[in-house]
């Protein structure tokens, strides 16, 4: 019973109340008859002292009763405890459902109403056992219960809204509608804060709610037989294992944004989860879910922060070597841009090699040699890194590289031309600067610096591009037909006396940009398919007219020479070599076509010259 509003009068009434209820009174003997006269219709809350047991499974113990609950109890059919215990926050979740006083189990004042409503044999027997607790056979409720056969209440609203009040004033007053407690449950109890009976819940703003609102809840979870229990504790690790586990993957898969979004969306997930379990009667832990989904976003971006610093190390180190430092700052910020594994790409491949290297090595002192040889490696190498290629070794005097891997460069031929036009030049460089500085040791070791040529062979096609080799040496390396082709290439340089010999694939890729000379049509050893070969001259526009004249006049020999028209095709030949008389690829085909003037190749000759050597 709740007083509508609280005078300065109500509190001396409820102070008055308070006094009465804690100690016995003379007066109480007539509250009994009244009592007595409707003893299976009354249940009486009892109060005492209690403690907890050592063991978790067993009940709370009361130790004394108050001195007016013992006068009534004597005459009431019905009665309980109603102690209520605090959870560490200070909130009110569960109530014990029986307790143990004078060595034998009673129930508490919501079990003993709920047991008073469904059966009237207030001495049937309780039993409980693992975790269940039983108080009636028909019909059975089966009540899971914590720690000291607690049961937590489910609580059906908000403080002063879950259930009806009437208020002292309007009872005595015979001042209410009938109907409000007609066949019902009534709980006769005290709301004013006077009596410090009022708690936090679990539905609680910042209100709190009366005891016998509470109990009101907890009659009314067993009625309805809507219970709540704790997730088992297997649930549990099973629920944060499942949880850490699926973050950890998407954290690992997701980038930054998206796994941000995936933590809220997670988290927000599992609200809506335990809300749903909630609903079904299971309650899900609400802190540790959480947690690992927080620590697994730290702990797999730390994971992944120190892997990639620690990838990006061993890119650096592995690319600085043979790849332009722009390139190795691309590599190391978008490691995924590229494929270390192996894949087919189109490349366009380099090789390069000191003509009489050998005879040139020979005379000179080691010391000297590998100075020399440094220094060329260095200047030829850095042009290729300025120009977007990959260095893949150094070999002797020879040097591969290639371009379009690891990343891709759109004009991969053009860029692999430019270097070796630029080589070219970079050498005429290097032969000045020896001279200069080793000219003594050159005389005296007879050597002819002036006669220190390069070849150059390039060739545009699919290779195989990875990381190959052993678990102790590595290299980043391309391989397949169209590398070996720019190997054969650089070695038929030999057979005409030019310097940079293009496939052509290359050719068809840089025909616009760069003056180039057809030179053959060949079959390279170990190849039975025919392909033309043409000589890189210059940039587009970087020839004289003379000079343009002459490849004309050569290209028409050429072709005379592959109609076996060898008379017509010496005489453009020899205007070549008249304009020019150091150009070699004339001498070499002025020399087939006398030969051939005198034995005619077979009637089935397709204009092919096939190579033995490399």
């Amino acid at each position: 019973i709740s007083f509508a509003k609280e005078s300065k009068k109500d509190s001396e009434v409820l102070k008055n109340i308070i006094e009465y209820f804690e100690n016995a009174n003379p007066n109480d003997l007539k509250l009994v008859k009244t009592f007595e006269k409707y003893s299976d219709k009354i249940n009486l809350l009892r109060h005492s002292s209690f403690e907890y047991p050592a063991n978790k499974n067993t009940p709370i113990q009361q130790i004394a009763l108050q001195e007016s609950d013992q006068i009534f109890q004597s005459k009431i059919k019905w009665s309980g405890f109603g102690d209520t215990m605090l959870d560490n926050d200070d909130i009110i979740r569960k109530i014990p459902l029986v307790y143990t006083y004078n060595a034998k189990i009673h129930e508490s004042f919501s079990a003993s109403i709920a047991h008073q409503y469904l059966t009237d044999n207030p001495d049937i027997s309780l039993n409980y056992h693992d975790n269940i607790f039983n108080f009636t056979k028909n019909p059975k409720i089966d009540i899971p219960t914590t720690d000291y056969l607690q049961m937590y209440i489910n609580f059906h609203g908000e403080p002063y809204k879950s259930f009806p009040y009437l208020s002292f004033i309007d009872v005595y007053n015979n001042n209410f509608d009938k109907n409000l407690v007609k066949d019902k449950i009534a709980l006769i109890g005290v709301t004013s804060a006077l009596f410090q009976d009022r708690q936090l819940v679990p539905t609680s703003d910042t209100s709190k709610m009366p005891g016998v609102e509470i109990h009101a809840n907890a009659i009314q979870t067993i009625l309805d037989q809507d219970f709540l229990q704790d997730q088992s504790r297997i649930g549990q690790i099973a629920t944060i294992f499942g949880v850490a586990l699926i973050c950890c993957l998407a954290f690992m898969y997701f980038g930054i944004l998206p796994s941000v979004l995936f933590f809220l969306i997670a988290g927000g997930a599992y609200t809506f989860i335990a809300k749903f379990s909630f609903d079904h009667g299971i309650i899900l832990n609400m802190v540790y879910p959480y947690l690992a989904i927080i620590l697994s976003f730290i702990s797999i971006y730390l994971y992944r922060y120190f892997t990639e610093i620690k990838q990006k190390k061993q890119i650096e180190t592995a690319f600085s070597r043979y790849v332009n430092p722009t390139i190795v700052k691309k590599i190391s910020d978008n490691p995924e841009q590229i494929n270390l594994g192996g894949q087919s790409k189109e490349i366009t491949i380099f090789f390069s090699d000191i003509q009489n290297f050998t005879n040139f090595s020979e005379k000179l002192d080691a010391q000297v040699l590998v100075k020399l040889l440094n220094e060329y490696f260095e200047v030829m190498g850095k042009i290729i890194l300025e120009n977007h290629g990959t260095l893949d070794k150094y070999e002797g005097d020879a040097i591969m590289a290639f371009w379009n891997a690891p990343l891709d460069v759109a004009d991969h031929a053009y860029f692999a031309c430019k270097s070796a036009l630029a080589q070219r030049e970079k050498l005429q460089y290097l032969k000045d600067k020896w001279s200069q500085n080793y000219g003594d040791i050159f005389a005296e070791k007879g050597i002819d610096i002036n006669s220190l040529e390069y070849r150059i062979g390039l060739n545009t096609g699919i290779a195989v591009i990875g990381n190959v080799g052993s678990k102790d040496r590595i290299d980043y390396t391309a391989m397949g037909d169209s590398v070996n082709l720019a190997s054969r290439l650089e070695g038929i340089n030999k057979q005409y006396k030019t310097h940079i010999c293009l496939s052509e694939n290359t050719y068809e890729k840089i025909k616009d940009q760069f003056e180039v000379r057809k030179l053959d049509k060949i079959r390279v050893k170990g190849k039975d398919i025919p392909i033309t070969i043409y000589e890189l001259l210059s940039e587009k526009g970087g020839l004289p007219e003379p000079a343009i004249l002459a490849i004309q006049n050569f290209e028409k020999g050429f072709e005379y020479y592959q109609q076996k028209n060898f008379i017509e095709a010496q005489n453009y030949f020899n205007q070549v070599l008249t304009a020019r008389p150091n150009d070699d690829p004339s001498k070499v085909f002025l020399a087939r076509c006398q030969a051939f003037s005198q034995t005619p190749p077979l009637e089935n000759w397709d204009g092919v010259w096939t190579y033995k050597v490399k």
